[in-house]
């Protein structure tokens, strides 16, 4: 049932130099290419198209030009499910009446269907039988195994060496020698292994049927024997010239003529012999099973004809699923389809990163037809994956910034870029230098161009400003040296220059005022602008001439103490320590008497203490021996823990306030390093506290000035929030009115200012842990209350900022308000308000604790600032003691 084919994968040179050696002796060049498995050359560009075919008893094989392996029809010895080996590298076909074989190109056989499996090696062609199969080995020898009934796989000595082609029948088998001859064995009814004269020579290619032979000469004629019920034998005049390939089917036979058209003759019951319109031209293989008849045409289709009750005739069409930049090809590649039917399960789609899969196409740039899997398959074809792209967050942080970058976020497909950064962040005294992933600046630095494969936060990297300190000699003849010193900011001079000199006078220091009532500068001074210090003078006089001040030795030293205890004159200047914990700096004359100063660890201090309260340093007792205050400031350094400080917190100096009892803040203080440094005028316990911007106790010291809310549109209630301990500021000095406020923060606002009662719930957010120390009670308190109640997937997500509509949601709530949600409000961007944030901001629209913004809109969407929350709450407890 199988054609003889010639292969050549140079694994058989033998071969070659045998063919060669019969175009010399028989003057016939053979019309076919050495290495291909049909019978004339073609050129098949596509890797899907077919280079060979095979056909059995009711199963079809085809070889792709890629090495793999198709098979269609039946299957009740599983003929048809190609194995993995069969799925990669086969370079020859052949098809038995229920099992089947692939060679491979390293010289192995793949079987699988009915019968015995046999390991081979080193072979170069293969033939089935009826139930028996054929190999060639490299050395021109024949293996034969399956069914031996007729003793058609026992090979005789003629073949077993010499043989450059095999063709397996029913139930004989044939072996073509490299001389031209014919040798035939196994069942012989029919005479079909009596190999005739016109056989014995000149011979280039071989077929054997079920009881019939077949044999090609060099002069392009065919010589059958054996049965001949069905005139399967009686070669037509068609076939007498001209044949350049030959095949035998169970009662009939086929020739391929060099003008690529197809002959038939035999048993045509089931059409087998009725050459179809598409196989009159073009076709470069043929192929017989037991009642169809196959040919392989120049373009890689197959087509088929005959028997076909088990599919064997329906040629099946390929779908190839291309992942089309994937990382992961689909499962499987490939699904065969019968014309006019569908793929019925798509494949196990690809993946690719950054991307999800979004269905088949049938165009790689998605503008064909899509294909799912009930759609009519009439043809082979490609469907390319389509993708949709991922939008990652890029998030800007502003790394100790005063104002953000806008906007602080951006969403960038993978592998894409931010296209433009954000306006950046500012900070007073530095300049910005760029984004960095790590906020240490050791990350990559991150530009416009920067590619982005994940979510990711970048952050502001700053350059100190450096500012100039100007001395002036002030009156002196000799200037300092140097007259200037650059210092970045926040920092100090670190040496002083070598002072100016002047006839008659002593230098008596640096004063940030010529007339020396300004504030005294040394080499610790702390800068942050450009700054001009004058030289200070005493004059140098003797007896009782000229009326000028001469210094007293006793003032000119400085005193200094390591042991928390100094003895100080009063005109002296004095610096006294208790280790490195705590340092106590006075300025001469900062007192009309001598002084005694000790400094102590406070030992117990659980008195002075609430649950709330974070040390972030021991509590210090510092005294003197009067109780007046002094006139200048004294400056007070503190060590301070920074692992007892959280993410958000920041330190801060307090004084007890022995009278009321509590901890109050002592503004404007500097922070450098582990160290903090205030300047007070009156001495008592101090400590260091690790503070949150919305934390209440401590409370902060109502006097301060911020220094960013002059003129702003809500100095006042800021200043009333403060005081009645709603909010507190910033250690900085700064109240960052318009920073945005988080969830955490509003509800602390919110618990404070309405002074709930009781313990509150258990918190059972999903993200209860993310719920800092100093939110816990506030936000359970405001979840006993009703106020809050978490998102739909159980957080409360207490870092996010919170949006206009749920600040004006919770107080609502708060107000214990009764809301209608399906009345609409009268502001302009209406639409843009969730629906269950509605009733509660046109209710607090109406008693106008809520107002809107430019163009009579409310924003419900953007997130609210510090000073928005002062005032809606300031309005909020207006309404409530109405």
């Amino acid at each position: 049932m199988v054609v003889c084919r010639f292969i050549s994968k140079g694994i058989f040179r033998q071969f070659v130099q045998v063919i060669s050696l019969l175009a010399m002796v028989t003057g016939v060049v053979l019309p076919f290419n050495i290495g291909m498995v049909h019978g004339a050359g073609a050129d098949i560009s596509s890797s899907t198209g077919m280079l060979a075919i095979a056909g059995g008893d009711n199963h079809t094989l085809a070889l792709k030009a890629d090495g793999t392996v198709v098979a269609w029809g039946a299957n009740e010895y599983g003929q048809i499910t190609v194995p993995a080996g069969a799925k990669s590298g086969v370079v020859a076909i052949a098809a038995g009446d229920d099992h089947s074989l692939a060679l491979k190109e390293n010289g192995t056989v793949e079987t699988w269907g009915y019968g015995d499996k046999l390991v081979m090696i080193n072979v170069v062609l293969i033939a089935a039988g009826g139930n028996h199969s054929l190999a060639l080995r490299e050395d021109g020898s024949v293996v034969a195994w399956g069914a031996n009934g007729e003793g058609q796989t026992t090979v005789p000595a003629e073949a077993e060496s010499g043989v450059i082609g095999i063709a397996a029948g029913t139930y004989h088998s044939l072996a073509l020698k490299e001389d031209g001859s014919v040798v035939a064995w196994g069942n012989n009814d029919y005479g079909q292994t009596t190999v005739p004269a016109e056989a014995e020579s000149g011979v280039i290619a071989i077929a054997a049927g079920t009881y019939h032979s077949l044999a090609l000469k060099g002069d392009g004629s065919v010589v059958a024997w054996g049965n001949n019920a069905y005139d399967q034998t009686t070669v037509p005049a068609e076939a007498e010239s001209g044949v350049i390939a030959i095949a035998a089917g169970n009662y009939h036979s086929l020739a391929l003529k060099e003008d690529g058209s197809v002959v038939a003759w035999g048993y045509e019951y089931y059409g087998q012999t009725t050459v179809p319109a598409e196989a009159e031209s073009g076709v470069i293989a043929i192929a017989a099973g037991t009642y169809h008849s196959l040919a392989l045409k120049e373009d890689g289709s197959v087509v088929a004809w005959g028997a076909n009750e088990h599919g064997q005739s329906s040629v099946p069409y390929t779908v190839t699923f291309d992942k089309n930049g994937g990382d992961v090809d689909a499962n499987p590649t490939e699904k065969l389809v019968v014309y006019g039917g569908n793929v019925e399960t798509l494949p196990t789609p690809p993946t690719r990163t950054g991307y999800t899969f979004a269905g088949w196409n049938t165009a790689a740039n998605g503008e064909g037809a899509w294909f799912d899997a009930t759609t009519e398959v009439t043809a082979d074809i490609t469907v390319y994956a389509q993708w949709t792209s991922v939008p990652y967050t890029v998030t800007f942080d502003k790394n100790g910034g005063d104002v953000d970058a806008n906007p602080t976020e951006k969403l960038v497909v993978y592998g894409g870029n931010v296209g433009t950064l954000p306006t950046p962040p500012t900070r007073t005294g530095y300049t910005f230098a760029g984004w960095n992933t790590a906020a240490n600046g050791e990350g990559a630095w991150f530009d416009a161009t920067t590619e982005v494969t994940a979510d990711i936060t970048v952050y502001a990297q700053w350059t100190s400003g450096s500012y100039t300190v100007t001395f002036d000699k002030n009156g002196g003849d000799v200037d300092a040296n140097p007259t200037e010193k650059l210092v970045v900011y926040g920092g100090n001079v670190g040496t002083l220059p070598t002072p100016p000199t002047r006839t008659g006078y002593t230098f008596a220091g640096w004063n940030t005022a010529a007339n020396g009532e300004g504030a005294w500068f040394d080499a610790t001074t702390e800068v942050t602008a450009d700054i001009t210090v004058y030289a200070q003078w005493k004059r140098v006089t003797g007896g009782n001439s000229g009326g000028g001040i001469t210094p007293s030795p006793s003032c000119d030293a400085k005193v200094v103490s390591s042991d928390g205890q100094l003895t100080l004159p009063a005109c002296r200047t004095g610096e006294v320590s208790l280790g490195e914990a705590v340092t106590v700096i006075i300025p001469p004359n900062a007192f009309d008497k001598d002084l005694i100063l000790t400094i102590e660890e406070v030992s117990d201090t659980q008195q002075f203490l609430t649950e709330r309260d974070i040390l972030a340093s021991p509590i210090y007792e510092i005294l003197k021996n009067a109780s007046e205050n002094f006139k200048k400031p004294i400056t007070l350094i503190f060590a301070f823990d920074p692992s007892k400080l959280k993410d958000h917190q920041a330190p801060a100096v307090f004084y007890y306030d022995e009278v009321k009892r509590k901890w109050v803040e002592v503004a404007g203080g500097k922070i450098e390093g582990n160290h903090i440094a205030v300047e007070v005028d009156h001495f008592t316990k101090f400590a260091v506290f690790a503070m949150d911007p919305t934390e209440s106790p401590p409370i902060q010291d109502p006097k301060i000035a911020f220094s960013d809310i002059s003129e702003h549109w809500a100095e006042t209630s800021i200043k009333q929030a403060v005081i009645e301990g709603i909010i507190r500021g910033y250690p900085d000095g700064t109240f960052r009115p318009d920073h945005s406020i988080t969830r955490a923060e509003f509800t602390v606002i919110l618990a404070d200012a309405l002074k709930w009662d009781g313990t509150g719930e258990v918190l059972r957010f999903t993200d209860e842990d993310k719920v800092g120390s100093w939110a816990k009670s506030a936000v359970a308190l405001a979840v006993q209350e009703g106020v809050v109640n978490g998102y739909e997937d159980g957080s409360f997500r207490p870092d996010a900022k919170i949006t206009r509509a749920e600040m004006a949601s919770m107080i609502a709530r708060a107000l214990k308000m009764p809301v209608d949600a399906s009345v609409p409000t009268d502001f302009a961007d209406d639409e843009d308000i969730p629906n269950w944030a509605k009733g509660a901001v046109e209710a607090l629209h109406k008693l106008g604790i809520v107002k809107g913004h430019g163009g009579q809109t409310f924003a419900p969407n953007e997130s609210a600032t510090r000073a928005e929350a002062v005032v809606m709450v300031l309005r909020m407890l207006e309404q409530s003691h109405e």
